[in-house]
């Protein structure tokens, strides 16, 4: 559990609800985070004063009911949405059905997952603006950036006022901007500390810095880039492999509609690099 301050939760709700580019306005948006989540907390619309429209996120995590979901929204005049890839991913796959509604929310925010440029398929089909939001229980936003159809993939955005980033090799120093290493956060409403706190918990949190765990770079415009987590670094002899960056170099094959990559055991390399691949059946023609 999470131990965080009044000043921390305020702090944050009043970021998040900066990103959206809406709010204060007494308007209803609809967010089916769980309430123990930090992108889920009920703090933002006492905050501001609008109407928190949601429902069990387990039922829209099964999929298969997305124009339930987008009658809601439209019941309820949400002018807003926060919602996790896998529901615009849904959205994507039914945004005919969607356009014909006639309904359109003013923005849409969005993060949690590695956000690639397809997913800003849903401007002028479902909301008019898209943001992506970068943060965690934990340390609160760290980064917010409004993105389009020439986003790179996995941009995270500037780092959000009074917020502190550094990237990390290896060697526990700080690399100097453009080269990948793993993001330690320091902000002014970051966690007090967890309680009951667990072992692994404990070590996260060096000299006031979070190790969030997450890889990527920080450019030289200040500009973030995640390229996936230590977890996901496949180690394939003395190659370090990022999977996600295999992934979108796949994704980018034609007939190719996903893409996941996986390390498998080696009795050589320890690890080998496995892509499992989802062919687009309008595209591809099975043999």
């Amino acid at each position: 559990m999470v131990e965080c301050t009044h000043l921390a939760l305020v702090n944050t709700g009043s970021a998040y609800m900066f990103t959206r580019g809406v709010g204060g306005k007494g308007e209803s948006y609809f967010n089916d985070r769980p309430f123990s989540w930090i992108g889920g907390s009920i703090i933002y619309c006492l905050l501001q004063a609008d109407t928190r429209v949601f429902r069990d996120g387990r039922i829209t995590a099964k999929g298969g009911d997305i124009m339930d979901l987008w009658n809601i929204i439209m019941e309820e005049k949400c002018t807003s949405g926060f919602l996790l890839p896998f529901t615009i991913y849904d959205m994507l796959q039914n945004k005919d059905k969607i356009a014909k509604t006639g309904y359109r929310m003013k923005s849409v925010i969005t993060g949690g997952q590695i956000i690639k440029s397809k997913e800003t398929g849903i401007l002028g089909e479902v909301c008019e603006s898209l943001y992506m939001l970068y943060g965690s229980t934990e340390v609160g936003i760290v980064t917010h950036c409004q993105i389009d159809g020439r986003m790179e993939t996995g941009l995270l955005g500037s780092v959000y006022p009074g917020v502190q980033i550094k990237v990390v090799g290896e060697d526990l120093n700080t690399v100097v901007r453009g080269e990948m290493g793993t993001f330690y956060i320091k902000s002014p409403w970051m966690l007090k500390g967890y309680f009951n706190a667990t072992e692994d918990q404990n070590k996260s949190i060096v000299d006031g810095w979070m190790n969030t765990g997450d890889v990527g770079i920080l450019r030289t415009d200040g500009q973030l880039i995640i390229k996936g987590k230590m977890n996901n670094i496949i180690k394939r002899g003395t190659l370090k492999v990022l999977s996600g960056e295999v992934e979108e170099c796949i994704a980018t094959i034609a007939g190719v509609k996903d893409a996941v990559v996986i390390a498998v055991p080696d009795p050589r390399l320890y690890e080998e690099v496995c892509a499992c691949v989802v062919l687009d059946k309008h595209t591809v023609k099975p043999r």
